[in-house]
């Protein structure tokens, strides 16, 4: 960090390097879709670079850099709150001569899943995709959150009860 601070480029492809999976991951606990996430995770790197002398401790740059790509995150999804813009993209079939009866029933899963996901509140949908999704232990969801490994334990517990009631739902399940 000292570094890229002193003007050195490839310093700050290396800390790029270094984030970007983890970056990835925490936008794309909160938008949508994967481009959207490549999106968000550019548009941070480029922020943290030309802010990068706030970030005062080198020990914290990860917090940091993850909470300037949360922020960007959830500006791009109130965007398109406001704008009331919502894209839920279909299941894009692997093969050719797939079955088309299975095609329709797992677009019409996903669908419900990504409708169910809408359900929840942010923070708990984020909680469920770092920990469920990309593997984040509690205690990296709540240095991110700003929270403690018990809250962090509470929402996923509440995300997944939401989650299975909808789904429930869905399927015609008392």
């Amino acid at each position: 960090m000292a570094r890229a601070l002193a003007g050195d480029a490839g310093a700050f492809a290396q800390l790029v390097h270094r984030y970007i999976a983890v970056a990835h991951a925490v936008a794309r606990a909160v938008v949508e879709s994967d481009a959207d996430a490549d999106d968000v995770v550019q548009d941070a790197f480029l922020l943290a670079f030309k802010e990068l002398r706030s970030a005062r401790d080198a020990s914290r740059f990860r917090a940091w850099l993850l909470r300037i790509v949360r922020n960007r995150a959830y500006n791009v999804v109130e965007f398109r709150r406001v704008r009331q813009h919502e894209v839920l993209s279909g299941f894009e079939p692997t093969s050719e001569d797939a079955d088309p009866s299975i095609l329709a029933e797992r677009s019409d899963a996903r669908a419900a899943i990504l409708r169910a996901l809408a359900t929840l509140k942010p923070v708990p949908r984020e909680v469920l995709w770092l920990h469920d999704v990309e593997g984040f232990s509690h205690a990296e969801i709540a240095e991110l959150l700003r929270t403690s490994a018990l809250m962090s334990r509470k929402h996923l517990m509440n995300a997944r009860r939401a989650l299975k009631l909808e789904l429930h739902q869905y399927r015609g399940d008392e």
